[in-house]
């Protein structure tokens, strides 16, 4: 797929298929309707199917091979009850939840769309078929934009499935790794809206803030974070008290960059 950034990094909406366009909710919408819609439709596209059953590690690579996405769980309909109501909740299914989260990224109604016979999903006002192609596609988009990436430490190694010593070392891993996530304080908007304001070289309004789209605002948080980062890089490289002759330091440039799609 074929990403303008110029456009993007300014807050123009992604063309995808048909009239349909990506919208990415700005801080404001975010602040105005709460965090649980962004998280949730967007981890139905963000979340592997192997990261999914990894805590079944006697199943999950035989799950994964039959599965290789949650657009095959979505068109089986006892794994989409079983999978959607242990990932959102009671009568929740998969199939549900990818149709409520492109009517979430597309700034459309649920019910206008249809889902056909042969698999593919419908919105004939904007003449958009999904199918697993397009399925995939929003799932890169949406994994750019909200800059949510796996943990590596909670995907099951391949091969697993057919080493049950392996499954008992694995499963007392899992379960100690995720215990230690759910110790983990993690930053809320509030706290991410101040780090911005607090490491940026001149104010931004709050205001400001609000107006931005959410890949803005990560993409300027995380620049600011680089920045900061490279200042005290170089206090230290300049100081008499550091030994300092095997530190190198590389460019802004470098690191600031815009998000992009993994090709």
């Amino acid at each position: 797929m074929e990403i303008n950034y110029d456009r993007l990094i300014l807050g123009r909406p992604i063309d995808l298929g048909g009239k349909a366009k990506l919208i990415i909710p700005t801080i404001n919408d975010l602040l105005e309707n709460g965090q649980d819609d962004l998280m949730a439709y967007s981890r139905i596209f963000t979340t592997t199917v192997r990261e999914q059953f990894s805590g079944v590690p006697e199943k999950v690579d035989e799950v994964e091979e039959k599965y290789p996405t949650f657009w095959e769980i979505a068109h089986d309909q006892d794994m989409s009850a079983s999978v959607g109501e242990a990932m959102f909740g009671e009568g929740i299914d998969i199939l549900q939840m990818i149709v409520a989260g492109f009517a979430y990224w597309t700034g459309t109604e649920i019910n206008e769309y249809q889902v056909m016979t042969n698999g593919k999903i419908v919105h004939e006002k904007n003449d958009f078929v999904i199918d697993k192609q397009e399925f995939i596609d929003m799932s890169n988009l949406v994994t750019m934009v909200t800059g949510i990436t796996p943990n590596e430490d909670l995907i099951a190694p391949k091969g697993i499935s057919s080493k049950p010593n392996q499954q008992k070392i694995w499963k007392q891993l899992y379960s100690g790794r995720v215990r230690e996530l759910k110790k983990t304080k993690s930053q809320n908007l509030a706290d991410k809206i101040l780090i911005l304001e607090a490491l940026s070289r001149s104010f931004i309004p709050f205001d400001e803030v609000g107006k931005m789209n959410y890949y803005q605002f990560t993409n300027l948080l995380r620049s600011t974070e680089i920045m900061r980062a490279n200042e005290q890089n170089f206090a230290i490289y300049t100081s008499y008290k550091f030994d300092t002759k095997d530190m190198k330091l590389t460019g802004l440039s470098d690191g600031i960059q815009t998000t992009r799609l993994n090709n």
